[in-house]
């Protein structure tokens, strides 16, 4: 009976004991992540000794940054090289129509032209292909290779934290030591082998992360030189195939008689222009107020140089007018 007793007892203490410790575990682990937020300052020694770890996680969270970015910069250049196309497929359009309007010279010319610029404009958007593949390609490295970087990160981090709470525990045990006491060193003992454990594992882990991000620098590496020597190859086919075309556009262009443009009476016809259409409005106007509009009209005269279509809603106004004020 004395024995079950003796036997019972140090069950309930073991069991008493197990408690105690993991208690204690948690409050170290909880103090030890208050000042990793607070951004306390910590033993300069224990920070030291990790320095190489946070240098590979800085290079880690500097490839996850990039990819990122580098995956927003693609989305937009795609963008920009579509309209950009769209825009000199427009221009090349327009030249060429002009161009089968005008039986100079200088109509075949802009007809040349725009032919180089609708061939330029479709040449480009084949750059889309090799830039599609490189998204697709980082948007999976970047699922796959830093999704499990990360991951191996974060259980680094907590094992990290769980190491320096047991070294807090450690430290504070130490200071109220007495060696002398049996009770005192077998609990300093029970910490003592609680930092070693939380060590091995946090050890591993460290390991494991820097040999990820070296494996995940690598890879990144690879990848951009495969996939960039393509585009880079697409991109110099596009140039060469450009450049043979304007080049033979160039050569036709010689011999012919270049005309001076100037900026100033560009920018005056511009500006009468202008002016005349607000003539036209005001026309319409006083025009639904009488019969002096025809008048007002007849007292405008239009700009020297007035294209087609303003020419037709004079013809057209002036002929409102009139029959307006004849009735």
């Amino acid at each position: 009976v004395f024995q079950v007793h003796c036997d019972i007892k140090w069950h309930i203490q073991n069991r008493d004991s197990s408690v105690v410790n993991k208690f204690q575990k948690k409050f170290w682990k909880t103090k030890q992540t208050l000042i990793k937020v607070t951004g306390k300052k910590e033993d300069e020694h224990v920070v030291a000794s990790d320095a190489d770890l946070d240098a590979k996680l800085e290079v880690f969270h500097s490839i996850q940054r990039t990819c990122m970015e580098l995956l927003k910069v693609i989305e937009q250049y795609q963008r920009r090289i579509c309209f950009l196309s769209q825009e000199e497929n427009e221009l090349g359009r327009f030249l060429r129509f002009q161009g089968s309007q005008d039986k100079s010279r200088a109509g075949k010319i802009m007809q040349a032209t725009g032919k180089a610029l609708c061939f330029s404009s479709q040449q480009r958007l084949a750059l889309r292909k090799p830039l599609c593949r490189l998204y697709q390609e980082i948007e999976t490295f970047r699922y796959r290779a830093i999704s499990d970087t990360w991951l191996t990160v974060n259980r680094m981090e907590q094992s990290r934290t769980e190491y320096r709470g047991a070294l807090l525990w450690m430290k504070d045990v130490s200071q109220e030591l007495d060696p002398d006491t049996h009770k005192q060193m077998e609990k300093f003992r029970k910490v003592q082998a609680q930092v070693r454990t939380t060590k091995s594992s946090f050890d591993k882990l460290k390991n494991d992360v820097c040999q990820k991000v070296d494996l995940l620098g690598a890879s990144r590496c690879n990848l951009l030189s495969h996939i960039l020597t393509t585009y880079q190859t697409t991109l110099l086919h596009f140039w060469g195939k450009t450049s043979h075309t304007m080049a033979a556009i160039h050569e036709s262009f010689k011999g012919c008689q270049h005309k001076e443009v100037s900026t100033v009476k560009v920018r005056a016809f511009f500006h009468e222009e202008k002016n005349y259409r607000q003539k036209i409005k005001n026309m319409m106007i006083k025009a639904l107020h009488g019969a002096k509009g025809l008048a007002f009209l007849q007292e405008q005269r239009p700009p020297v140089l007035l294209n087609g279509k303003l020419s037709v809603l004079y013809f057209i106004l002036f002929m409102f007018l009139f029959f307006y004020s004849a009735t």
